[in-house]
């Protein structure tokens, strides 16, 4: 094998890690301080890239359903409807994703990260 590749190799493992690391931490966060949507959706996330589905299928209701409450009590705003519309694509929920990230532009029409 030769360097170059040895050295990627060695960083895609170190990523991987991070995830590990980034897992615990999470975890640990949501221990303290129950279900708070922003843990839980990094959570889902986390999981999803260490290929843990059912976990990440989890977080990711978990957050969703505190997403969902919080916009039937009046939630609104850029990075709310971000955040609920990222809940919505995770769990599959495609065309209600795209209605909230076209109000997070509503907010923020120039916010790149909603465009994507």
């Amino acid at each position: 094998m030769d360097h170059a590749l040895n050295q990627a190799r060695q960083a895609f493992l170190d990523g991987i890690e991070q995830f590990e690391s980034a897992l615990i931490l999470f975890e640990e966060s949501i221990r303290l301080a129950p279900g708070r949507p922003s843990v839980l959706m990094n959570l889902g996330v986390t999981c999803v890239d260490l290929g843990r589905f059912e976990r990440a299928n989890d977080y990711l209701g978990q957050a969703l359903h505190c997403h969902e409450k919080a916009h039937d009590l009046g939630a609104d705003g850029a990075s709310f409807c971000l955040i609920w519309g990222q809940c919505l694509a995770h769990q599959g929920y495609l065309p209600r994703a795209l209605k909230a990230f076209e109000q997070a532009l509503v907010h923020q029409p120039e916010w790149a990260e909603a465009w994507n």
